[in-house]
């Protein structure tokens, strides 16, 4: 036999009481926040230091607001202690880069010092620059290839609606893997294309492709936001990175050959951590499959690129995974 429901009561009477309820406990936070002081707070955890019960961080974010501690504690980080050294230097410049980031908090320089002060005693090790970023980039590397899904990154294009009916797009086919180059070395990433099930247009990342099989870039306000750059199907390229390209061309006695040479002996470690099955394949003398290893190689090709403003580069020399990697580039220029 089912179990009954409980009743609700839903007369006037009971959503008042409810509502009173939602006033009173909001109004004791308040309260609470109002009378706490990092003076207050300080002297607290002082004497309980033997104790862990208590979250320093969070306290100070009652009293402050998570998004400004976090501006103040990723400013502590960026500015060496030994500026300190030098008379009202750190708490200065401290200050004046916690005031730009929180402008409509009103910041006064005491009030930076006494949290600078707060943090450095009871939460010196909370990293927020460095050891959350380190063990973010940690866990996605560890968990690519889960289920076939890559976590380096998450590609999909950059619209959710058909641009020509306005109805919703659907994901009709399977992820796929692609390979994301960065001025931080290259990440195994995952690849998400839509299609609209009415006039059977499929919307990628840089192209819109339909069913006679012509295809179109996407209009230029759309284009002059993306950060990447579509090589093939399988292959992206940050701007930041892909501006270095036609600068050394123009500027520099350039080996491109050299030049993926370079880039795959500096981002080694990355090219293990995040692509490590496959060297661990290949180190024990397996054939890898196309497009595992994500160093670059010497195959170049010359691929139409819009720029921000909209107008394409042509002719400019990419270096792509393998030869393999270009069976379905976008617009390769002859």
């Amino acid at each position: 036999m089912a179990s009954k429901r409980p009743k609700v009561d839903f007369s006037p009477e009971a959503i008042l009481r409810e509502i009173r309820k939602g006033k009173e406990l909001f109004n004791s936070i308040n309260s609470l926040k109002s009378n706490l002081s990092v003076k207050k707070v300080s002297e607290l955890l002082r004497l309980r230091c033997k104790e862990n019960d208590i979250d320093a961080a969070s306290l100070l974010s009652l009293m402050f607001g998570f998004d400004m501690v976090s501006w103040v504690m990723a400013t502590i980080q960026h500015v060496p202690r030994v500026f300190s050294r030098r008379k009202n230097s750190c708490a200065k410049i401290i200050f004046e880069i916690a005031n730009k980031l929180c402008q409509e908090k009103h910041l006064s320089l005491p009030v930076v010092d006494e949290m600078v002060k707060y943090i450095e005693e009871f939460v010196p090790e909370l990293n927020v620059l460095e050891t959350q970023q380190t063990r973010f980039e940690d866990a996605l590397s560890s968990l690519n290839g889960k289920d076939g899904v890559n976590y380096g990154g998450f590609i999909a294009p950059p619209v959710e609606d058909c641009m020509l009916r306005g109805t919703v797009l659907t994901s009709p086919n399977a992820l796929s893997s692609c390979t994301l180059y960065t001025v931080n070395g290259p990440k195994p990433c995952t690849n998400l294309s839509l299609r609209c099930q009415g006039c059977k247009v499929s919307y990628g990342r840089s192209m819109t492709h339909y069913s006679s099989g012509n295809a179109s870039y996407y209009p230029k306000e759309i284009i002059r936001k993306d950060n990447l750059v579509e090589v093939t199907n399988v292959v992206y390229m940050e701007k930041k990175l892909y501006r270095w390209i036609p600068s050394l061309i123009n500027h520099c006695f350039v080996s491109f050959e050299d030049f993926s040479i370079s880039y795959n002996e500096v981002y080694c470690e990355e090219i293990k951590n995040n692509f490590k099955s496959a060297c661990d394949a290949l180190e024990a003398g397996k054939k890898s499959s196309q497009n595992q290893i994500a160093g670059f190689s010497n195959d170049f090709i010359n691929v139409d690129v819009l720029m921000d403003d909209g107008t394409p580069d042509v002719d400019v020399p990419m270096i792509c995974d393998s030869a393999d990697d270009i069976i379905s580039g976008i617009n390769i220029a002859s």
